[in-house]
């Protein structure tokens, strides 16, 4: 499943679009450019939020 990520804003990240493909993917760059805010505050705040509305709807049923 492919990962879209549009208008990225947190940290140093200013309207970041980001476009993420199944299969191994790195991020880099130089330091302060964002790689942590990026993995951490948005990508992994956005699985977190979609594995818990699954795991509701699981036991909803």
């Amino acid at each position: 499943m492919d990962i879209k990520i549009r208008g990225a804003q947190e940290h140093n990240l200013k309207d970041v679009d980001v476009d993420i493909v199944d299969g191994v993917t790195v991020v880099t760059s130089v330091s302060g450019s964002g790689k942590t805010s990026l993995i951490f505050d948005i990508l992994f705040k956005e699985a977190r939020r979609r594995f818990l509305e699954l795991f509701q709807l699981i036991r909803m049923s």
